[in-house]
């Protein structure tokens, strides 16, 4: 499935559901579609009164290079539930350490913008 359908998916289920929780996973295999795909869905969470949140968590083993790999994941988290965030602060670093083991530094899981590119 490619994220424009993902997109489109999500902000056709969102409008029928807008108070529903939503977890949209994708691979993270080129930083400017997932930054898209990302932006495309916070604005249609937005686009609601009162708005959806939006939380966005990527995982990374390695640094992005231009072969094919897949070295990061991510989740794009809308109307999460009021305690993730905190309960994240907590299991995110203990997920980490299984999954990380041989990761260089700076990889593991970042929260980022929804809505704004990250570079």
């Amino acid at each position: 499935m490619s994220f424009e359908r993902l997109a489109e998916g999500f902000a056709a289920a969102f409008a029928k559901w807008p108070t529903g929780i939503y977890l949209l996973w994708y691979p993270a295999k080129s930083r400017r579609a997932t930054d898209e795909l990302a932006r495309q869905v916070a604005a249609a969470a937005a686009s609601v009164k009162p708005p959806g949140k939006c939380l966005r968590l990527e995982f990374s083993v390695a640094p992005q290079t231009a072969d094919a790999a897949l070295v990061s994941i991510g989740l794009l988290i809308v109307n999460p539930p009021w305690t993730l965030q905190s309960e994240l602060k907590t299991i995110l670093p203990e997920l980490e350490k299984p999954l990380g083991q041989a990761a260089p530094a700076g990889s593991g899981w970042r929260r980022r913008s929804p809505d704004s590119p990250q570079r």
